[in-house]
C-alpha cells in the first residue's frame, strides 16, 4: 500500500449489554423447568392404560374417557413445547421480554390446567388400591405447578413496577 490509499476495515460493533432482570430469569427458569416436568409426565403414557411416570396398569378407561384423556394430554404437551420456546426466546430477545414472558406463563397455566383435567379423569376412573397414593401425589405436584405459575406472574408484576420506577 502506498500512503495515499488506506484499506478500510470494518470496525467492530460493540453493543452495550443490558443486564437481564432477576424476574426474567425466574420466570424463564420456571417455564423451562415446568415444561420438562410435564414432558416427563407424558413420556410413558399409553392411551388405554393410564400411566404417568409410574405405571398403574389396572386403570381401564371407556372410549370416551380415553379420548378426553388423550386430547388433554396432547393439548398439555403442545402448550409445554410452546411455553419452552417462548421462555427461550425471551432470554434471546430482550426487547420482547414482557410479551414473551406473559405468553410463556399463559401457556404454562393452560398446560397445567389440561394436565390437571387428565389427572382428574384418572382419579375418578376405576381406582385401584395402589393408584390412590399416586393420584394424590400427582394432584399435589400439579398444585405446586399452579403455585409456581402464580409466583411467576407476581415476579413479572413486581419486575415491571421496578423497571418503571427506575425509568421515571
Amino acid at each position: 500500500m502506498d500512503g495515499k490509499t488506506e484499506m478500510l476495515l470494518p470496525r467492530p460493533v460493540t453493543v452495550a449489554k443490558k443486564k437481564i432482570p432477576g424476574s426474567v430469569w425466574l420466570v424463564c427458569g420456571w417455564a423451562l423447568l415446568s415444561a420438562c416436568a410435564i414432558a416427563l409426565g407424558h413420556y410413558d403414557l399409553p392411551c388405554r392404560q393410564a400411566t404417568f411416570v409410574l405405571r398403574c396398569g389396572c386403570v381401564e378407561l371407556t372410549d370416551t374417557k380415553a379420548a378426553c384423556l388423550s386430547a388433554l394430554w396432547i393439548g398439555a404437551l403442545l402448550c409445554t413445547a410452546s411455553q419452552a420456546a417462548a421462555a427461550a426466546l425471551a432470554l434471546l430477545l430482550p426487547r420482547l421480554h414482557p410479551e414473551l414472558l406473559s405468553l410463556s406463563l399463559w401457556l404454562a397455566a393452560t398446560g397445567h390446567c389440561m394436565a390437571s383435567g387428565a389427572v382428574f379423569i384418572l382419579c375418578f376412573a376405576e381406582p385401584c388400591p395402589g393408584c390412590c397414593f399416586h393420584s394424590t401425589l400427582f394432584v399435589l405436584a400439579l398444585c405446586l405447578l399452579e403455585l409456581g405459575d402464580v409466583v411467576g406472574s407476581m415476579a413479572l408484576v413486581v419486575g415491571a413496577v421496578r423497571s418503571r420506577a427506575h425509568t421515571m
